[in-house]
């Protein structure tokens, strides 16, 4: 994708119903027919691409598709899967949308065109903010996952890290939007598809036939429906195979919001998982705190760590959520000028400025001043959240509690085995993947990546003094509410070589200055146990495969942002080792990939230094 900035905010779609048909203003022309949409979508599209039948003795099956609009498509997509999914144990649908729907006309479309009433609604509940970027949404319990590719399809089609199965063209007609036509933008999304993937358009226009068959795909004419006399299909003659894995095994090495994140997204896969940590229980190193928050970045420029940070978002919402997450909104304390300029600069739905009395409503606390107000943020309890994590990975995952691994050794045929300070066998598996927080670059033998320590403790304020928060409040640091009479305050954690433990009264009247109203006693203070935080200088995770060894992954330099950074961690290495479509643009995976802090290739076995 180009580096220069671009926008986050997209034009939106401009719907109106004509005739009962959904309608675009903006291309002049109907998103789908009133009557028999999904029978056109069932006809056209998904017999087109050869299903059911083509589905049935594949583990999973992936469709890019251009022009979401107002998602017939996906919808006879997932109701012919459910109907007749055969082996096919999961469905990935990635559709790229220039002028996404306002979520109250795509309830009106979903409506005119007949859509299931509970799909719909599962839709429209986790319908994104019109900002550029992939968004991950999830049905039928993690089993469907539809990526919304949110922006230019010219420059997020090349962007995308996939093999797909199929490629559906439904966009405008081509004089309408002839950009989403243009033989570079089908060479690209045909070069997506595997060897023998079919592609699907309503579209006979010789344009669209001669830039397909250039392209290398083997066309055929079939009838048409809902009045239109012709539709083609076909299938692409060469192109990559798709991925087999034979071994689906893994171990995970720490049981911090990383490793069990990790465990968990692999386990609901299908694979199975050795997790082994040298504590007695999970979440005891960095992520022992009071709780934890989602701090994602805002910038003007849309930049790296802002779509990262939306996206990981999205992602832990849709697959990752659980009982200990409390979804209740994150209010920022910036600068008044900048409030503004953020607020103006991205959708309301994601985050938007707030004065001091609109942001004191929503708090449940007067406040000194406005905010930032991120309300699809969360916080949780670390702890609990991994324990739900790994009851929800069940039988498929296998725990080693106060089991310190000392070194990987790489087999060469497939399989890493983890080892103990004597040299003796722990478990072995065809894949490592280490998230043991500072340990982890000595363990995945890549001491070159650097990593910059900040010491941090949660601070716990307790008793009738404590106003009654109702969500995040941050800054450098931030607070959050733990009960009706208690918050955590993590304060902020400086740079440097040796502890610098916060001091409780200090933290605690950080907290009150915010207050138009603090409290004139201080409440009962308790200082949480301090542990070093560690993140590369460009304050991104490093998250991926390590260079040079086959089968060896690594999830660290989290800084203070673990539940923000843990899901998307466990997406990425996930998709990567089951060949599904990528969660980010592969810019972003780049920026975020451990080869981008190493001078060189690791060897592929380092202990641990004694």
């Amino acid at each position: 994708m180009s580096n220069r900035p671009t926008p986050a905010l997209l034009a939106p779609g401009e719907l109106v119903l004509r005739d009962g048909a959904p309608y675009s203003q903006r291309f002049g022309d109907v998103y789908k027919n009133r009557h028999g949409a999904l029978a056109e979508a069932r006809h056209v599209f998904v017999a087109g691409s050869g299903a059911p039948h083509a589905w049935l003795a594949q583990r999973s099956w992936t469709v890019l598709e251009l022009g979401f609009g107002v998602g017939a498509n996906f919808l006879a997509t997932l109701e012919c899967w459910r109907a007749q999914r055969g082996g096919c144990r999961r469905l990935h649908y990635v559709s790229c949308e220039k002028h996404p729907l306002p979520r109250e006309s795509l309830a009106q479309a979903l409506a005119a065109i007949g859509a299931d009433a509970a799909l719909a609604q599962a839709l429209l509940a986790q319908w994104p903010p019109p900002m550029r970027g992939l968004y991950r949404l999830e049905f039928d319990r993690g089993d469907v996952q539809l990526t919304l590719a949110l922006g230019d399809a010219s420059e997020l089609v090349p962007a995308m890290q996939l093999l797909a199965d199929a490629l559906y063209l439904d966009g405008f007609s081509p004089d309408r939007d002839p950009a989403l036509w243009s033989p570079a933008l089908l060479r690209e999304s045909v070069a997506k598809l595997r060897a023998g993937g079919r592609i699907a358009t309503y579209s006979v226009a010789a344009p669209v036939r001669d830039a397909l068959a250039q392209a290398g795909v083997a066309l055929e004419r079939r009838p048409g429906t809902g009045g239109k006399r012709a539709c083609l299909s076909g299938a692409r003659t060469a192109g990559d195979a798709a991925p087999a894995v034979a071994d689906r095994s893994a171990l995970v090495i720490g049981a911090g919001i990383a490793g069990c994140a990790i465990a968990r997204g692999l386990c609901r896969r299908g694979w199975r998982v050795e997790l082994l940590e040298r504590a007695p229980r999970p979440a005891q190193g960095v992520s022992m705190q009071p709780l934890l928050a989602q701090h994602p970045s805002l910038t003007l420029d849309d930049n790296r760590s802002a779509r990262l940070s939306r996206a990981a978002v999205f992602i832990a919402r849709a697959g990752y959520d659980d009982a200990a997450m409390r979804w209740g909104g994150r209010l920022q304390l910036l600068e008044p000028d900048r409030i503004a300029a953020l607020g103006a600069s991205v959708a309301p739905q994601w985050a938007r400025a707030l004065d001091a009395a609109d942001a004191s409503a929503v708090a449940g606390v007067a406040l000194r001043a406005g905010a930032l107000w991120l309300p699809l943020t969360g916080w949780a309890d670390p702890a609990a959240l991994c324990g739900g994590w790994l009851d929800a990975a069940g039988g498929a995952l296998r725990a080693h509690w106060a089991t310190p691994v000392a070194a990987l050794h790489g087999t060469g045929r497939g399989a890493w085995i983890a080892r103990d300070a004597a040299g003796g066998d722990i478990a072995s598996a065809a894949v490592a993947i280490v998230a043991a927080g500072e340990a982890a670059p000595a363990l995945a033998a890549t001491e070159a990546i650097a990593l910059r320590r900040h010491w941090g403790a949660g601070i716990v304020a307790s008793g009738a003094q404590v106003p009654p928060l109702r969500c995040v409040v941050g800054g450098d640091g931030f607070v959050a509410p733990l009960a009706h009479d208690a918050v955590a305050i993590v304060p902020p954690s400086p740079a440097g070589a040796v502890p610098a433990p916060s001091d409780p009264q200090v933290a605690w009247q950080r907290f009150a200055a915010m207050l138009v109203h603090p409290p004139a006693a201080p409440p009962s203070l308790t200082a949480g146990v301090g542990r070093w935080r560690v993140s590369p200088r460009d304050r991104l995770p490093a998250i991926g495969a390590v260079p040079a060894a086959s089968g060896l992954y690594v999830a660290c330099g989290f800084g203070g942002r673990g539940l923000l950074w843990a899901p998307l961690a466990a997406e990425l290495i996930a998709c990567a080792l089951d060949g599904a479509p990528a969660p980010v643009e592969a810019d972003l995976a780049a920026a975020v990939a451990p080869a981008r802090l190493l001078p060189r290739a690791p060897a592929r076995t380092r202990a641990l230094p004694a």
